[in-house]
């Protein structure tokens, strides 16, 4: 089993991990946590008066104090003693810019199911609030990469993980998610800063 390291792509400035995975082993894809989550906190702490115009202020606040519970949530100490090859953190840009640089630096291709990817209902209307992408957006959720995801999920579960293998890695390098028939495509600038104009770091 390999020693595990959180890994945070930066890809603001062009850091990411070199995923030492072999793709014709097709391993399964386990997301972690709820995607966007994370930025989906900053701009209700951030934007909180604007978002008063749509929605009443005890959901609001229900809203956040949920996301911070979710952000709060160290998951990364289930992992210890599981058969996981590589943990990764999503970071800034989303879980689909880290799932394209894991492709890209495993040099092999990656297929997912979008609508398999653990997030909260809550989280998509404040994306919608401010048409943004949630998948595209900060997040403090983390990619395993296994030969078994399942059974890591099974696992997972047990000690009230939100988890679920949504994919695995190919052979060639196509990026594919499956159940949109479209493909991922390069990193872009975290959807955060549509809203947020300023650098959060």
């Amino acid at each position: 089993m390999t020693e595990l390291y959180p890994l945070h792509l930066n890809r603001q400035e062009e850091i990411v991990v070199i995923v030492m995975v072999a793709p014709e082993h097709k391993m399964d894809i386990v997301s972690v946590g709820f995607i966007g989550s994370l930025g989906v906190e900053k701009i209700l702490e951030l934007k909180f008066e604007e978002l008063l115009a749509r929605y009443d202020k005890r959901y609001l606040l229900k809203t956040l104090k949920e996301h911070e519970k979710s952000n709060n949530f160290k998951v990364i100490a289930f992992f210890k003693n599981l058969d996981i090859d590589e943990v990764i953190e999503v970071g800034e840009g989303g879980v689909l810019a880290c799932l394209y640089c894991i492709a890209k630096n495993a040099d092999c291709g990656i297929s997912i199911e979008i609508k398999k990817i653990p997030l909260l209902q809550s989280s998509v209307e404040i994306c919608d609030f401010f048409d943004i992408n949630i998948y595209r957006l900060l997040s403090n959720s983390y990619i395993l990469l296994c030969k078994s995801g399942y059974e890591i999920v099974f696992e997972l579960r047990k000690q009230g993980v939100n988890c679920e293998v949504i994919g695995k890695l190919e052979k060639g390098r196509d990026k594919v998610i499956v159940d949109k028939e479209e493909y991922i495509n390069r990193p872009s600038k975290d959807e955060i800063y549509k809203v947020v104009k300023n650098k959060l770091y």
